[in-house]
């Protein structure tokens, strides 16, 4: 063949149901050198089910310059909005044995050339404009015909499968308006902090920015100052003073200070839930008096507590005088998170 130019060796349509011819433009030596594929837009592409059977499926009809192409004809009604690839697909073989003088003319020469010739084209198709094969039967946008993958649903993205690609589901991607609106959001549980995490240590429930903040400033507090100090029974535990926690993880701290009138033989002071009870021993201070008539004051235990309703917390203690006694001391409670 004296002249046969560089030809793109691949062509896609969407299939219309009024239309069942379908041109190609490069030059395919035998009609077996045409491959057709048909496939739902929203299929995944599998070339070796989405193929048609030439004769079954489809004629080909070649131009008076086969050089230039012909079309395929559809021996169905295709259904409107499938992908139909034609491609050539020459096999990489050659027939002819040139050790025979008789084989080796001008004729045979120029065929097995232009065979050579023709895969040299499909293979430069694949591997500068289709390197992924496995898609070949995929539409491909005409904007940039044979350059890129085809397009894909919203939500999806490409993901490797076995030994080719295939179309993966991400669950929800929101705009960037929805993602600006749920930060503005102040409704915990749609807003900002199920984005950026701000959670309570408890339940893990999501909370606004500000209202985490304002948890971790959380105080509350009582204080029974020197001048409101209240009077003892010896040997009897009492309340100081107490104040109420709302559910959430906090952190309690205080300090006792005791007046004796007559002697004292020991001072103790704690934290507990339980009203004038001793909690464990690991939480409360104790001192022996060396100078039994004289006033002392020291810090109880710290405490970490997390509680899921509203919760009294008392600071307690219990001494034994001769005379008279009294106690003050200051309560407190630091929110470490709370639950909203």
């Amino acid at each position: 063949m004296p002249n046969l130019p560089q030809q793109q060796t691949i062509v896609q349509y969407i299939t219309n149901s009024s239309q069942t011819q379908y041109t190609f433009a490069f030059y395919a030596p035998l009609n077996t050198d045409i491959q057709v594929y048909y496939q739902a837009s929203n299929a995944t592409p599998i070339p070796a089910t989405d193929i048609l059977v030439l004769s079954v499926g489809y004629t080909v009809t070649y131009n008076a310059d086969p050089t230039t192409g012909g079309y395929i004809t559809l021996l169905f009604t295709p259904t409107t909005g499938y992908y139909l690839t034609i491609n050539r697909q020459v096999m990489a073989s050659l027939n002819t044995n040139f050790a025979n003088a008789q084989n080796f003319n001008g004729a045979n020469l120029d065929t097995a050339l232009d065979r050579l010739l023709l895969l040299c084209q499909q293979n430069q198709n694949y591997n500068l404009q289709r390197n992924l094969s496995y898609v070949i039967n995929t539409y491909l946008p005409n904007a940039t015909p044979y350059t890129q993958l085809p397009p894909l649903a919203q939500n999806q993205f490409w993901i490797g499968s076995g030994s080719g690609i295939t179309a993966g589901t991400i669950s929800q991607v929101p705009s960037a308006s929805v993602l600006q609106a749920l930060l503005a959001s102040v409704v915990p549980s749609a807003d900002g902090g199920s984005i950026v995490g701000y959670y309570d240590a408890v339940s893990s429930n999501p909370t606004t920015v500000s209202d985490f903040l304002s948890d971790l400033n959380s105080l509350i507090s009582s204080n029974i100052t020197y001048g409101n100090r209240i009077s003892l029974t010896t040997g009897t535990s009492q309340n100081i003073t107490n104040i109420t926690i709302t559910p959430g993880t906090w952190r309690l701290y205080g300090n006792v200070y005791f007046t004796p009138a007559g002697t004292m033989s020991n001072a103790v002071g704690w934290i507990n839930t339980i009203s004038a009870t001793f909690p464990d021993y690991s939480q409360v201070s104790s001192i022996n008096i060396s100078d039994p008539t004289g006033a002392l004051g020291f810090p109880v235990p710290t405490q970490r507590i997390t509680v899921a309703t509203n919760t009294v917390i008392y600071l307690s203690c219990n001494t034994s005088f001769t005379s008279t006694a009294t106690a003050c001391g200051n309560l407190y409670a630091e929110a470490i998170s709370l639950i909203t």
